[in-house]
């Protein structure tokens, strides 16, 4: 918990400078009591705790009003413009945080961002306080995100303690960029040139799949002139061994 606690604050220490050399102005994040309902989220990835995913949400209002600054406009700001705005803020934060000894083994990565239904905060969330002039303090709040694949094994869903015995068969692995479904008639009628819609945002992590299993997501690099995927997030070791089933 410590470690997790000091990479939300790094990170929001590099987005106070940032903001400082976007803006033109100095600020610096100090930690803040708990805040409004949160209503825009930047998604990170970090190794960190196994793949677990960072959170760092905005207030609305407050988001809107720093876009505008950004953008130097006056005018009210779209969603769109709000998460472009927030995810590039994010992002070069991110590349600051990655250079830094607590980043080290654990880089951080932005993956989305988007609006949601306002609502607060979880419990383990950090709060922190950004000012920007005399109208105007942004407040940011960053969490590590449980997901059900993190969770424990069940009971009855031990690791094999014989594990190592069959740790040297090779399994097929695939990289699934994303599914549609089409109509036979569709099907036929495919050829040179034809594009297929797929169910999946840009960007989106793709999956790994072992046995036709789901295993781990991640994004996809070039390696030495080749595809190569990086893992962003695993699945459970439980979950992991039902793949040989």
């Amino acid at each position: 918990m410590a470690e997790e606690q000091a990479l939300i604050e790094g990170l929001m220490a590099e987005l106070a400078s940032v903001l400082s050399a976007t803006l033109g102005l100095a600020t610096t994040a100090t930690a803040a009591t708990a805040g409004g309902p949160v209503e825009w989220v930047v998604h990170c990835t970090t190794n960190a705790g196994a793949g677990t995913p960072l959170v760092v949400g905005f207030e609305h209002d407050q988001a809107s009003h720093l876009t505008s600054r950004v953008l130097m406009s006056d005018q009210p700001m779209p969603d769109g413009d709000i998460a472009d705005t927030l995810k590039e803020l994010m992002s070069q934060a991110v590349g600051a945080l990655n250079l830094k000894p607590i980043a080290a083994g654990a880089p951080v990565a932005v993956t989305a961002s988007e609006r949601r239904p306002a609502g607060p905060a979880p419990a383990n969330a950090i709060w922190f306080n950004l000012p920007i002039d005399g109208t105007l303090t942004l407040r940011t709040v960053g969490w590590m995100e449980r997901r059900a694949s993190q969770a424990k094994p069940k009971p009855g869903m031990p690791v094999p303690e014989n594990l190592d015995v069959i740790l040297d068969i090779d399994l097929p692995l695939s990289v699934r960029f994303g599914h549609a479904e089409m109509s036979l008639d569709a099907l036929t009628k495919l050829g040179p040139g034809s594009l297929i819609e797929l169910a999946r945002m840009p960007d989106d992590p793709v999956e790994l799949l072992v046995n036709g299993k789901l295993v781990a997501r991640g994004e996809v690099v070039v390696v030495s002139g080749n595809y190569g995927v990086r893992v962003s997030e695993v699945v459970s070791a439980a979950d992991r061994i039902r793949t040989l089933e």
